[in-house]
């Protein structure tokens, strides 16, 4: 169980501390809480997603400047726009083990994925270019692909919006937005329509290289579909894996 607060705090759940910052919890089957953590402090510290593998937890999330574990470790910036990401590794009795983190204040990060093997991904992106970063169960960087990148105003990029591990066939699944004319991973896309001012993509990646394997383009014949990407609420933007059935809706 997971929380993002930045009120004034702390609070008292069941006995357990809550400060404002992240804070994550163990519990059990019948719903008590065995333990919490903090991760601090509370300055637009945002936690993603929590992975667990081979009796660890991944806590994936976002920072702006400073970010304080609780065996004293800090991360410490200058304020930025743009928040740097961090994975921190825990045991599942909820010690700190590692803590890494990543970016330069610049990229926008989106989402984390694991997979079978411990991997961790994200993906993020920002003006000139869209990334995804693979870390392997050490917090050690793996790889980095490049998804799509434009240095000109006539050339847009892909805009990842979600990114999904399938555990039958080991491949990676990201799903975008792109504009204008977008090349992704050397693959070039014009859009003609000029009232299909944006259109989503399906990228099929190889979970162990990185390389591209597949992508499917779905056209957006209409205006209206700019309009709720503009106000993030394009239909077309949001996707999810099923694990029983191995498609995605």
């Amino acid at each position: 169980s997971t929380s993002t607060n930045a009120g004034l705090g702390p609070w008292d759940i069941n006995g357990f501390s809550m400060s404002p910052g992240i804070n994550f919890y163990k519990l059990n089957s019948a719903g008590t809480i065995l333990w919490n953590r903090h991760i601090g402090p509370h300055t637009g510290n945002i936690m993603q997603n929590i992975h667990y593998y081979q009796n660890h937890l991944y806590v994936t999330g976002t920072f702006y400047d400073t970010l304080t574990f609780s065996n004293g470790l800090s991360f410490n910036f200058p304020y930025t726009d743009n928040p740097r990401a961090f994975i921190a590794k825990y045991d599942t009795d909820g010690n700190f083990i590692n803590a890494i983190n990543f970016g330069d204040g610049e990229d926008k990060f989106k989402y984390s994925e694991f997979d079978n093997q411990g991997n961790i991904y994200l993906t993020r992106y920002k003006d000139s270019y869209s990334k995804v970063d693979k870390f392997n169960a050490v917090l050690q960087l793996s790889w980095t692909k490049v998804l799509s990148s434009s240095n000109t105003s006539s050339e847009g990029i892909y805009t990842p919006g979600g990114i999904y591990f399938n555990n039958e066939n080991n491949k990676l699944y990201i799903w975008g937005i792109m504009n204008l004319t977008t090349t992704i991973l050397g693959n070039s896309f014009f859009i003609s329509n000029l009232n299909s001012v944006f259109q989503s993509a399906l990228i099929e990646l190889n979970s162990s290289t990185g390389n591209l394997e597949n992508i499917k383009r779905f056209d957006n014949n209409n205006d209206y579909y700019s309009l709720y990407f503009l106000l993030n609420l394009s239909p077309l933007r949001i996707a999810h894996f099923s694990q029983k059935d191995g498609f995605l809706y």
